[in-house]
């Protein structure tokens, strides 16, 4: 899971830290050492090493951290950002940010931590992929090392305890890079000596313990955030957009959907509206799966109440509504079930959040004159302006490259679908392409 903000695991477990000596010296004592834990094989014990090395990762990203914000300034920057930090924030990560007493440093927070205020608290260049993306072979700047060290972590946790001795070679070999590229090179004799380090059985038996107690955080965090949305409830909405992908097989781009990608990009809701048979379902639809790979959690609904039932503020979530305010004509208990729950609405889609509607023109029109924020006209893309109309000729250019002049009863295009009005028009005088 990605971050999603990709979500922000609020835990990080190093040999080198505090809480790890404590587990050193608990391994020293034979009522914390078994013969089991010490055994270890060699694809183990590389898993074992690559764990320390996130470690020494880890400490080369504070180290530029700390040229991004001087130690000395740290206390000051957290306090001006400190209304935008509490808010995506856990009640762990404020009481590191802003402890009750003593100075805070850099060394205190952890690599989820650092992640968090680098991204929201400064202006670094963004890694070229966007935050939570996988960087390319090619991309070295020192957020696509944050990048490479966050995920590097979370899959270490994820996968199996065990590295073979060709993937440990190409795995250390792109950690010792990161390394070396973020600390400027003060790290490398660190990361060399570890390399080549033997580790004893009290060494691999502390390490491992602390790798299994960061699986387990991590694993229990991501519980935590899966539970907002009950188990039956989540299946029923996957099927829902497993069909959805199956549809959009069929969809080719119109006029209208740049406009609609670049306004979602910018605000945290938008309202598609036109005829019928313009595709405004097949276009949100289509968008939303889009963002499924940016890391929003895609959640389809019918009511305004179910996102805030399973809405989760700080999280990235797409909610999509269609006809969201009637089919035929304005339905009042859609209106008045809007007006109710408006206000917690907006405080969740501004949290990070995003709400795609769809709204027949008809229904717009009649619901113009009441006060929604679903019609809002900063917020509204109209399928029917003349600038994202699609005329009969243009639909066809785009078919004949899209279906590679196929028949149309070919196609198996369902009567619902958005386009097939049209086709039957395009095609009424001729047989095929």
């Amino acid at each position: 899971m990605s971050d999603r903000e990709s979500p922000q695991h609020d835990t990080y477990t190093d040999v080198d830290s505090s809480q790890s000596e404590s587990e050193d010296s608990q391994s020293e004592n034979p009522e914390f050492e078994t013969e089991d834990e010490s055994i270890v094989s060699k694809e183990e014990e590389n898993c074992l090493r690559y764990f320390l090395g996130i470690g020494i990762a880890e400490k080369a990203v504070r180290m530029w951290f700390d040229t991004i914000i001087p130690p000395d300034q740290l206390e000051s920057h957290l306090k001006r950002h400190e209304k935008k930090l509490f808010k995506n924030s856990n009640d762990a990560q404020i009481s590191t940010l802003f402890p009750g007493y003593g100075p805070v440093t850099s060394t205190s927070f952890d690599i989820s931590l650092l992640y968090k205020i680098i991204r929201k608290s400064t202006k670094v260049k963004k890694p070229r992929k966007d935050w939570g993306g996988t960087p390319d072979p090619m991309d070295t700047n020192p957020s696509d090392d944050l990048e490479r060290v966050r995920i590097c972590r979370n899959s270490l946790c994820h996968g199996p305890q065990s590295i073979s001795h060709n993937e440990f070679e190409k795995k250390w070999k792109e950690l010792k890079e990161v390394i070396q590229r973020l600390a400027g090179g003060q790290l490398d004799g660190e990361i060399n000596s570890l390399q080549n380090k033997d580790l004893d059985h009290v060494a691999r038996s502390s390490v491992k313990r602390s790798l299994v107690v960061l699986t387990e955080r991590l694993q229990n965090v991501e519980k935590r955030v899966e539970d907002h949305i009950p188990k039956h409830i989540r299946e029923q909405l996957q099927k829902k957009v497993g069909k959805w992908k199956e549809e959009d097989k069929l969809f080719v781009t119109v006029p209208a959907y740049q406009s609609v990608r670049d306004k979602l990009k910018s605000l945290s809701f938008v309202t598609v509206t036109g005829s019928g048979g313009r595709g405004k379902t097949f276009l949100i639809r289509h968008i939303a799966l889009e963002l499924a790979h940016e890391g929003y959690e895609i959640i389809p609904v019918s009511a305004f109440e179910e996102i805030i039932l399973y809405g989760k503020l700080h999280f990235k979530q797409l909610f999509v509504i269609d006809d969201v305010l009637g089919v035929y004509g304005l339905d009042l208990s859609l209106y008045n079930n809007l007006s109710r729950h408006s206000e917690n609405v907006l405080n969740l889609i501004e949290s990070g959040s995003k709400l795609l509607m769809s709204c027949r023109s008809v229904v717009f029109k009649e619901s113009k004159s009441l006060n929604s924020f679903v019609t809002d006209i900063n917020h509204v893309i109209d399928l029917d302006d003349e600038e994202n109309e699609l005329n009969d000729e243009s639909m066809k250019n785009i078919l004949e490259n899209h279906l590679q002049k196929k028949y149309l009863k070919d196609l198996n295009l369902p009567r619902k679908s958005p386009m097939f009005p049209l086709l039957c028009r395009l095609f009424s005088s001729e047989k095929k392409y």
